[in-house]
Parts: C-alpha cells; sequence; structure tokens
C-alpha cells in the first residue's frame, strides 16, 4: 500500500462494496452502515450479511484479505482505513456532481479522496503546492461569459430572490436575463452553464468516536473562466440579503487557500 504519493506512487483504489467491508472489519461499523445507505448498497439487514460476505470476497481477490490478522485485513490497507477515518479536518468541493474531499494528516500530508461513480481513488499529497494545483484544478472551467470581467460590478439581492433561482428552470432565467443588467446577465449566464447551481467548498471536522460532522464554514462560488462569483452572506440576518461578487480568478483562490492552509494547520 502507498505511504506517500504526490504523484509518485499509484492511489488506493476500492469499490463503495469493498470500502464498506474494510471499515466493517476494522470495527468502524457506524460509518460502514452510513456508507451502506448512502450508496442504497442493501436495504434489509439480510442484504447486508449478504453483501459483506460479497465484499470480501472482492477483497480476497485484490490481495486485500489476510485470514492470519485479527481484521482479516491486509496490514497496509487496515493502516489506510484507520488514517482515513481518524483524520479530523476535512475540505470538501463540489461542482455539479463532481466532489473531492481533502483529509487533513499529520506530518503536512493531505489525503486526496475521489469517487468516478463506480470506484473510491485515495492518492496521498506530500506538498502543499500540490493540494492548492488540486483545488484550483478541480474549480477550471472554460466557460467565458459576453460581459468582460472589468465591466461587471457587485450584485446585491435579497435573499428570497436569490433563492428562488435555485429552482428557477432554464427558460425562466432567460426571462430574467433580459430584464437584468450587464453584471446580472453575466451572473445569470454563468449559472445557466453551471446548471443553475453554485460551486462550494465546505470545511469540515468529524468525530468519528462521536459519529459526529461539524461544518465550520462553506464558501460558494461559481467559477468563469478569468474570475469567480463569490457570494457574500454574512449581512442575511442583518438585512436579507447576499452580494455577488465578481473577483478575479487569481486573487480568489489566493485568498480560498490561505483558508484551506489554516484550516489543516490547526489540526496539525
Amino acid at each position: 500500500m502507498p505511504v506517500n504519493v504526490d504523484g509518485q506512487l499509484k492511489p488506493v483504489i476500492l469499490t463503495p462494496s469493498e470500502l464498506v467491508a474494510a471499515l466493517s472489519l476494522c470495527g468502524y461499523d457506524t460509518i460502514a452502515t452510513s456508507l451502506l445507505q448512502e450508496h442504497s448498497l442493501a436495504a434489509t439487514e439480510e442484504e447486508a450479511d449478504r453483501f459483506l460476505f460479497q465484499a470480501e470476497t472482492l477483497l480476497r481477490e485484490r490481495g486485500y484479505f489476510h485470514e492470519s490478522r485479527p481484521t482479516f485485513l491486509q496490514k497496509g490497507l487496515e493502516s489506510f482505513i484507520h488514517v482515513l477515518v481518524k483524520s479530523k479536518r476535512k475540505c470538501r468541493c463540489v461542482s455539479g456532481t463532481k466532489k473531492i474531499v481533502l483529509h487533513s494528516l499529520p506530518q503536512q500530508n493531505t489525503l486526496l479522496q475521489t469517487f468516478d461513480g463506480t470506484e473510491y481513488s485515495f492518492l496521498f499529497l506530500k506538498s502543499k503546492q500540490t493540494v492548492h494545483d488540486t483545488i484550483k484544478s478541480f474549480f477550471e472551467t472554460a466557460f467565458i461569459p459576453d460581459t468582460p470581467f472589468e465591466a461587471l460590478q457587485p450584485i446585491v439581492m435579497d435573499s428570497d430572490s436569490f433563492n428562488r433561482l435555485s429552482i428557477a428552470t432554464p427558460e425562466a432565467i432567460r426571462a430574467l436575463m433580459e430584464e437584468s443588467d450587464a453584471s446580472g446577465q453575466s451572473f445569470l449566464q454563468g449559472l445557466l452553464h453551471n446548471r443553475i447551481a453554485l460551486d462550494n467548498i465546505t470545511f469540515l471536522e468529524a468525530d468519528f468516536v462521536k459519529d459526529e460532522t461539524h461544518i465550520d464554514q462553506v464558501q460558494f462560488l461559481l467559477p468563469q473562466k478569468e474570475f469567480v462569483w463569490h457570494l457574500h452572506y454574512g449581512d442575511i440576518r442583518t438585512s436579507n440579503t447576499i452580494r455577488l461578487e465578481p473577483i478575479a480568478k487569481s486573487v480568489y483562490f489566493e485568498r480560498v487557500l490561505v483558508v484551506v492552509d489554516q484550516w489543516f494547520t490547526m489540526d496539525r
């Protein structure tokens, strides 16, 4: 099993079934059950038992099963599962149907988790720069709106109007564009391109002993090729408004990555 990757070693690859089985064999039944439900792998206790038997067979075929060990898992995989579960601070990036999770590890290491719909991939990242590049690459887009970045202004709207955008149809968004100024049209154009959804970066902390997850903060963004629309929601309680600010991409990610570094440093 890889210990230190950063582009040099192959990632750890596990199907949802194999990951659930490995978690269960390592004693993390609550997490295994949660993952089992998330992927709808078993609806009844009988199905769950049958599922675990099949998953253990898959682990055996991959060479991960070791009958002489207490957990029945190969030592490297068992160690990896403990590292994964005991990671407390995480950064989750979501863009449409894509998602990555960065797990903070000791000694300045970070574990990158991805899921392609059929398999989980876990890659150990050693350098801070690799973490930065991973996040920036994840939100990369070639979309260019009609209005240039230099001509855009911040947009302020009440929270109810903004919330209605999330359930609006493409036709309704296009109609709204005709009534908007250049900045509004640019934002709505980008929103349409992004399937009427904002991307987000979530900073969270997990406690595997208490089976609790605490969300510290969420950054909402709408990336474009040269800039990012950033959602400010700090005024919702006082004025019931939100503000969308266009920020040059280099400036935006410089700020966000400082927050990422600080969040992970607090756990090391």
